[in-house]
């Protein structure tokens, strides 16, 4: 008689036709439409753990497949449990490690990472619930990618730490060194919170680099375990890196390169990959136009065939204004916590000047002896601290209560006989015999904490950012020098270039840009005096060295420049000069020749400021105005403008400067700026990854797909059913592509060819960002006319092409940005005159002039108020395919027929 089984209160029967997969411990069958986990193996713990979860299922997102019904034999025995079966098309995370099954699933590492911050989230979310996974692997949570985007599903919960219930089991190429000595079937492994970050970094690792960290062979440790608790990991130099079997290491970013030699070569266990590591090193990702392989922007070629990467150069727009002025001989000035802050020496003493970012600028007297010298900074944004010429002492004052002085101490650095200290956002940094202390102004006392760094006491130096994220150390041993980066909990030895034995070091400095450090040393080099620079990143390292006689440079002053990313900036008589290290060239900033001499002193505000800036203007409120006036800018993206890029629109450099020119020429005339934001994912119906050839590989970049070649010479990778009438349905592609070529009646109703584009202006990426430049502008205005300016999100819709603002090529019904955007349209009557500019003329711009005209072809009177930036905007350039011509053409039509202007960003308003 065969034997029963019950799914709950429900008898059932199983039979092997049912039989889903099998697993170390478990076979899983399909039973009622649920997945039933039968355990080949039964331990008294783990069915009471069951039981638990059955009576309480801890209140996680139903991608958590817990028990829902027990699985009993006619005993009653629990044998095992039911939970919801994963989709069809799911894939085991073990996919991501195998470059072959990925090349098969057309998985990218954009999209590797996407599933793994998914898990990454599914992790976290356990870890605030209390509850470890304990048997992390690539067996155990499963993926699915739809056209949303992905979804991951964690199973075998029954192997959760929860409620005092161990993990009974363990994958060793997944398990944490530290618990080697516990897995031995003995005992129960001590899971934690810990083991299960290591677990997803094996994961991560291997996913990225196609093999586990310390699965390589080393001549003299050949044991896996041995290498793993030796920290021998894939990138010591013991072990020789196998480039044919996987990608070059530097195809992973530095920040997460970093991670992985804290946890498999140090274990360090405390460092964590977040989130926010992942979204950095997604956004960094280009395709390589030459091996088609991922690699991070930021390496000067691809690490994998070696193809130079493209690099970004654009014109920078300057503005010009007065921030304060003294009468007296200004001997300190620094800008920090939004505003910018100097002291004079007048004939009646130390004043204290302070021009916030909004408001005008605030003098006040500073106490202390003129007949004494002093060297002052700024604390936070409320305190200065004073210290007289050759004393150890610091004095610190609320700058409201210049009369209330805290008194502590600093150490003399014999190298320039000067006190070390500095203030920063953070408080006041000094030194307290070889320790580097950070104290924060709490009343009348400094509370104190250790920097993570050793100085030495009488031999050190150090330069502070003004926001106190990042620390210069620099300690004298004899006549060597060691150079360190302190940020955050960390401390990094910086990589510069080595002095020769006769060399004499004169001055040093250092600067600090966005996402680097430059360092200046000027030397004596057997009679000749010499500038050395180092550019190092955030690790220390040094990406850009240069070397030059200071006879050959716009100044000999290191103090009095300033620094972003790559290029110095000099005060001279003839104005201010740039350095571009990168190139070796120095070039004149416009319009400064008699605005700067050579012993002014340069300060980096940084950016973020337009605002403010915008509201010290005082301008008119954009409420108020009489005529009002609109700035459509459509698609002003980096992606569009900056050379280097796969969609750079030729020309676009010049048109942006002239549009940044045309806002704050005509600030007080303009009422209201609107600015539309190209917004795609990796897979669009217009992208390479969404079609595929006959043999399988991608589709070319600019191929233009007609219906003629759908399922001939092309093939969509993703695709849906569409029901287009009731009980009528067609893949979508088809219905796309057949809507796309249907005959036009007329220049207004007509579409573009379908053309694959490279992938461009991917959300999160620096692509996807507004030009620097002119994002500034359209915050001062902001600012200056009090006027919200208005962002508008389009083409994030992955089943059509959406060139103009105002509509796509196809409708998508039923998604909320399918279809057209009549709220903004309707709009568009409340001004007087509209204007627009932006990339690309043959595409986006035309197609969204022709939205409108469209929409207001029957108002001849609205029509008549727009007003084409011509000299605004430029044609995409497709080899053998003029698009400049037809554009022009358009437009001039539409000028004739309809009334539209075209006029120049010199032109007056109106």
């Amino acid at each position: 008689m065969p034997q029963r089984f019950f799914l709950g209160d429900k008898p059932v029967r199983v039979s092997n036709l049912d039989l889903l997969g099998t697993g170390g411990q478990a076979k899983v069958f399909m039973i009622e439409g649920q997945a039933v986990k039968w355990w080949t193996s039964i331990s008294r713990s783990q069915v009471r753990k069951v039981e638990y979860l059955l009576k309480s299922p801890p209140k996680l997102p139903d991608r958590f497949l817990f028990p829902k019904l027990p699985f009993r034999d006619e005993a009653g025995s629990l044998l095992g449990y039911s939970m919801d079966p994963l989709p069809r098309s799911f894939g085991e995370g073990g996919i991501l490690m195998n470059k072959g099954l990925r090349l098969t699933r057309h998985i990218t590492i954009p999209t590797v990472l996407a599933i793994l911050d998914s898990e990454l989230e599914n992790m976290n979310l356990l870890h605030k619930e209390k509850i470890v996974q304990g048997d992390v692997s690539s067996r155990n949570y499963a993926f699915v990618i739809t056209g949303k985007g992905v979804k991951t599903y964690k199973y075998d919960t029954d192997s959760f730490v929860i409620a005092g219930y161990p993990c009974p089991v363990w994958t060793e190429l997944f398990l944490c060194p530290d618990l080697y000595k516990y897995a031995d079937g003995k005992q129960d492994v001590p899971f934690s919170e810990s083991s299960d970050r290591y677990g997803y970094d094996v994961i991560l690792f291997w996913s990225l680099l196609n093999t586990n960290p310390y699965q390589q062979t080393h001549l003299k440790y050949p044991d896996f375990k041995d290498k793993a608790q030796k920290g021998i990991w894939l990138l010591d130099p013991g072990v020789k890196y196998p480039l044919g079997l996987c990608p070059h290491p530097e195809t992973v970013n530095d920040e997460l390169l970093h991670i992985f030699e804290e946890v498999f070569k140090k274990h360090n266990y405390s460092v964590q990959i977040t989130h926010g590591d992942l979204v950095r090193y997604g956004s960094q990702l280009i395709e390589c136009p030459s091996c088609q392989k991922y690699y991070p922007n930021t390496r000067a070629s691809c690490p994998n065939c070696t193809m130079k990467t493209p690099t970004i150069d654009f014109t920078p727009t300057y503005r010009y204004e007065k921030l304060m002025e003294a009468r007296g001989q200004i001997i300190f000035s620094k800008y920090q916590a939004s505003s910018l802050f100097a002291i004079s020496l007048e004939k009646n003493g130390y004043f204290l000047h302070i021009r916030p970012g909004s408001g005008q600028t605030v003098s006040t007297y500073i106490p202390v002896d003129m007949k004494e010298s002093f060297r002052f900074d700024i604390v936070g944004d409320g305190y200065l601290v004073a210290n007289p010429i050759d004393s150890e002492s610091l004095f610190v004052s609320p700058i409201a209560d210049l009369s209330n002085w805290i008194t502590t101490n600093t150490v003399t650095y014999k190298g320039n006989r000067q006190a070390a200290f500095r203030g920063t956002a953070k408080g006041l940094l000094r030194m307290a015999n070889d320790q580097l202390l950070l104290g924060e102004v709490r009343r009348t006392s400094l509370v104190e904490n250790p920097e993570p760094t050793t100085l030495s006491n009488g031999q050190s130096w150090f330069w502070a950012e003004p926001s106190g994220e990042r620390i210069v150390t620099l300690t004298r041993y004899f006549s060597k020098y060691q150079y360190g980066l302190v940020r955050g909990a960390n401390r990094y030895d910086i990589d510069l270039t080595e002095l020769e034995q006769s060399d004499t070091l004169i001055d040093i400095s250092a600067y600090f840009g966005g996402n680097t450090v430059c360092v200046r040393r000027m030397i004596n080099r057997r009679g000749r005096s010499m500038i050395l620079t180092d550019v190092v990143d955030k690790f220390g390292k040094n990406v850009l060295a240069t070397t030059h006689l200071t006879t050959k440079m716009p100044g000999q002053n290191l103090h009095t420049t300033a620094f972003e990313e790559v290029q110095i900036y000099w005060p001279t008589d003839g104005g201010v000069v740039i350095e571009n290290l990168k190139n070796n060239t120095f070039s004149t900033v416009p319009k400064t020749e008699k605005l700067v001499s050579a012993d002014a002193k340069l300060i980096h505000l940084g950016g973020g400021e337009a605002f403010l800036e915008g509201q010290a203007t005082h301008m008119q409120d954009y409420s108020k105005d009489a005529r009002k006036v609109m700035l459509l800018l459509v698609d002003p993206q980096i992606g569009f403008i900056h050379p280097g890029r796969p969609l750079c629109v030729p020309g676009a450099v010049e048109d942006t400067r002239r549009t940044i020119e045309w806002i704050y020429r005509n600030i007080p005339s303009l009422t209201y700026i609107a600015a539309s934001l190209d917004t795609h994912v990796p897979f669009m119906i217009f992208f390479r990854s969404w079609f595929r050839k006959a043999d399988g590989s991608p589709v070319d970049p600019f191929m233009r797909i007609t219906l003629a070649d759908l399922r001939k010479t092309v093939w969509p990778v993703y695709d849906l059913k569409f029901e287009y009438e009731d009980g009528k349905k067609m893949w979508w592609s088809e219905w796309y592509l057949m809507n796309l070529e249907q005959t036009a009646p007329d220049l207004l109703h007509h579409k573009q060819t379908h053309t694959i584009w490279p992938m461009h202006t991917l959300l999160g990426t620096p692509e996807h960002a507004m030009d620097p430049a002119l994002l500034e502008a359209v915050y001062f205005h902001a600012g200056a006319r009090s006027a919200q300016p208005n962002f508008l999100v389009k083409g994030d819709v992955i089943w059509q092409e959406r060139f103009s603002i105002m509509e796509p090529e196809v409708e998508f019904p039923g998604h909320p940005n399918g279809g057209k955007n009549s709220t903004f349209l309707k709009m568009l009557e409340e001004y007087d005159l509209i204007y627009i500019a932006g990339q690309a003329k043959s595409h986006c711009v035309i197609e969204t002039i022709l939205s409108i005209v469209r929409f207001f072809k029957d108002q001849p009177e609205v029509l008549s108020r727009v007003r084409i930036l011509i000299d605004c905007t430029s044609s995409v350039q497709i080899p053998g395919v003029d698009l400049d011509g037809p554009a022009n053409k358009v437009l001039n039509q539409l000028v004739r027929d309809f009334g539209l202007k075209l006029v120049k960003s010199t032109d007056p308003i109106g």
